[in-house]
């Protein structure tokens, strides 16, 4: 009877979370509409009560904190220097959480725990905003505020690539050595989408899933290997893009050589009828997890041909060395990656996308990292709204 009362409460609980997150995400959906026609102040409220630190979805804080820095640009003009103080006083904080919460829900799955500055390249502050701050306080001789800012303004400075993610997209590329090509598109939805399309047209297959693409590969190869090392993988549970994770606890920490000499072995000699097999396997998992997906051009649910051929074009030993380096730092280099892979005969190249904003600190991160590795092009493509 009292294991009967557990289950029922337990059901409860979770019928009762899962409402919770249905009201959480209708309030976000509203926030991005309200985000989408400039009405920042609704918005930014709506995130804060979307945004939960139980259930961390990364892309509404992402969100948030740019509907944020909306705000303090238009508060900065105005000469709301307090608004602008203390709405950065916010962004730290809620940072700083979202970080403590990323980081113990990590410990609780695996049972291990990580370094603080684990999610460090994924946080949403940026050097800006405490620019901002810094300029809101000097104008109001706030000294308290002042001496914050300076201080995060410091610790951003160590890291080059915080310091870059505050450049114009022009400077960022010459700095990274990375072409910069501008289109003028048509643009309806998706920008990445969109740009999917027209390469399309020219004759390119692929795929606008970022680094999901060239680590779905990377599992498809490994994927025995996977479940061999780690007792609680199973081939039909595997979500595609879960390598970087699988490098972090099965073969980094703790260190497990003869778990990444596996790994090498696999990607070197593992045959195209079993890698085909187990691509299909993987796209079958993401059916099974998310449903039907027609509705999401580009998905890896969908997009087998594309990766097929990018086994087919990339040798296996620059997929080891794109292996070596993100078993360096798997959380900072599964990050970052392009927004497009496209194949076209034996041509890759790896497209980031960018409409109206500038490189982000993981790309300029792992875009450099990346780019000796493979024998493929790696670019920046400008849209230019031809709508507009």
């Amino acid at each position: 009877m009292a294991n009967m009362d557990f289950y029922e409460e337990r059901i409860k609980e979770l019928a009762r979370q899962a409402e919770e997150r249905a009201r959480r995400g209708k309030k976000i959906a509203r926030a991005l509409k309200l985000k989408a026609k400039g009405s920042f102040d609704e918005a930014a409220k709506l995130f804060e009560e979307g945004c939960s630190l139980r259930d961390v979805i990364p892309a509404d804080y992402r969100n948030w904190f740019i509907v944020l820095r909306k705000m303090n640009a238009r508060d900065l003009k105005a000469g709301e220097y307090g608004s602008v103080i203390e709405r950065v006083r916010t962004m730290m904080q809620v940072d700083a959480e979202r970080d403590q919460a990323m980081r113990r829900d990590h410990e609780e799955t695996w049972e291990r725990r990580v370094p603080e500055d684990y999610f460090a390249k994924s946080r949403n502050l940026k050097i800006g905003d405490v620019r901002a701050m810094l300029k809101a306080a000097v104008a109001v001789r706030d000294r308290s505020a002042e001496q914050v800012a300076r201080d995060h303004i410091e610790e951003f400075e160590s890291d080059r690539a915080s310091v870059m993610a505050g450049w114009r997209l022009e400077k960022q590329c010459e700095a990274i050595n990375v072409e910069l090509r501008e289109l003028e598109l048509e643009v309806s939805g998706r920008v990445e989408l969109c740009a999917l399309d027209h390469f399309r047209r020219e004759g390119y297959d692929g795929v606008a899933c970022e680094g999901d693409a060239i680590f779905t590969l990377l599992d498809a190869l490994t994927l025995k290997v996977q479940c061999a090392v780690n007792p609680h993988q199973r081939a039909d549970n595997l979500l595609p893009g879960s390598f970087p994770a699988f490098l972090e606890w099965s073969v980094r920490n703790p260190p497990n050589e003869a778990a990444w000499k596996k790994i090498e072995h696999a990607i070197l000699n593992t045959k195209c009828d079993e890698f085909a097999q187990n691509l299909d396997q993987l796209c079958a998992n993401v059916v099974h997890s998310c449903g039907d997906l027609e509705d999401k051009p580009g998905y890896l649910g969908f997009a087998r041909e594309p990766l097929l051929a990018l086994e087919n074009a990339l040798e296996r030993r620059s997929l080891v060395a794109i292996a070596k380096k993100t078993l360096e730092d798997p959380y900072t280099f599964r990050n970052g990656w392009p927004d497009l892979t496209l194949v076209r005969g034996g041509e890759v190249r790896f497209i980031e996308v960018k409409h109206n904003d500038s490189l982000i600190a993981s790309q300029l991160t792992t875009i450099p990292a990346m780019v000796p590795l493979l024998d493929a092009s790696f670019e920046v493509l400008r849209i230019r709204d031809s709508s507009k």
